[in-house]
């Protein structure tokens, strides 16, 4: 494909990531992809391999400017998705970024949204009823799911239309219960991935992006951690310890990013389980088979971070000898060992009652 081809020419561009190559998806013809090498390295998959290779001349190759991913890099920090993002990732986010801005059909937000808070009451058990001979009553669901199917296709029995694809979009974005919505007619440029992190970007920064099937993302739901003793949210969902307090209570609640880039989450107050803490904890011992409770962040030796900021360029340049440097340095290690013998967080049982020990009975 000729690569000085003017964007402006094409409907549609897409920037496409791994994923698009794994599912084997055919690119259209009256459109333009867009890929970087790293992403084309990243493929490991031999169907994969041999489906770019067929179709390799419907794409071009484009690695982002340093300016774009710095760009990026920033906004990510700022959004706290940075953690979960990898090179590849970052650079399909500055090709679209950078593509987006010299179509300027896109306004680009430079900074992420205020985060919303919404406070979710604890369920309250309801009380079963009983009957009059003392039996619990069950209530049966199927009369309310069946009401619901009948409200929910009512218009469209109305209309005496039939759904077809001239009127699918139309029809379907009457009910909020359908999210994603089909591309149409929608021109620009569009990011290609099933990444959710990647998806969260995109909506947060006001990018176009789309699945691997070609619907439109209108809303990505994520979780992150809550921490119960300093009731800070902790974005990145690898970590172990809160990173303000550093101790191990953490709770999985979920957030949502819709199209306007609003992040929201549903905050809700803990279930506090004190299942473990009654027990003493053992002092630490010597030997192979010893146990060690490893509940403060204190107890592991600090990580080697990794400028990203500083590096950029050699990893742009050669990112096959950095990327095990970047894995590394968000791994924790305990003194070098195996974390076999160290336990996270306050034991279930008690961690005093000695271990049977089953051995081979001696013969007499």
């Amino acid at each position: 494909m000729d690569t000085d081809k003017s964007i402006e020419t094409i409907k549609r561009t897409f920037v496409v990531d791994t994923a698009f190559f794994i599912q084997l998806k055919a690119p259209e013809r009256n459109s333009i992809y867009y890929t970087t090498k790293l992403v084309i390295d990243e493929i490991r998959d031999e169907r994969a391999r041999e489906h770019y290779s067929l179709n390799k001349d419907f794409f071009i190759i484009k690695n982002p400017t340093k300016d774009s991913m710095k760009s990026i890099i920033d906004f990510a920090k700022k959004s706290n998705d940075l953690f979960n993002l990898s090179i590849p990732d970052l650079s399909i986010l500055a090709l679209g970024y950078e593509l987006s801005n010299i179509n300027k059909t896109l306004s680009l937000r430079q900074n992420p949204s205020e985060w919303i808070i919404k406070k979710r009451a604890k369920k309250i058990k309801e009380e079963a009823e009983v009957d009059e001979e003392g039996f619990t009553v069950v209530k049966s669901k199927y009369k309310e799911e069946i009401e619901d199917t009948e409200d929910l296709w009512k218009d469209f029995e109305g209309n005496g239309e039939w759904i077809n694809e001239n009127n699918l979009e139309s029809q379907i974005s009457k009910f909020n219960k359908v999210e994603d919505v089909l591309i149409g007619d929608k021109e620009g440029v569009f990011i290609i991935t099933d990444d959710f992190t990647i998806q969260n970007v995109c909506l947060k920064i006001g990018l176009q992006v789309i699945s691997v099937n070609g619907l439109i993302i209108r809303r990505v739901k994520n979780y992150l951690f809550k921490c119960l003793t300093c009731n800070k949210f902790n974005f990145d969902t690898t970590v172990l310890f809160c990173q303000e307090c550093g101790y191990p209570t953490l709770m999985k609640i979920g957030f949502s990013v819709n199209h306007n880039g609003e992040g929201i989450i549903y905050d809700k107050d803990p279930d506090i389980r004190i299942r473990g803490t009654q027990y003493d904890i053992p002092k630490p011992t010597l030997g192979k088979k010893s146990t060690v409770y490893i509940l403060c962040e204190d107890q592991l030796p600090k990580k080697r971070d990794f400028c990203l900021e500083k590096n950029l360029d050699k990893i742009l340049d050669n990112y096959e000898q950095y990327k095990d440097l970047i894995k590394n340095s968000q791994k924790m290690f305990v003194d070098g060992q195996s974390s076999k013998q160290y336990e996270w967080g306050y034991p279930k049982k008690n961690p005093n009652i000695p271990k049977k020990y089953y051995g081979k009975k001696s013969k007499k």
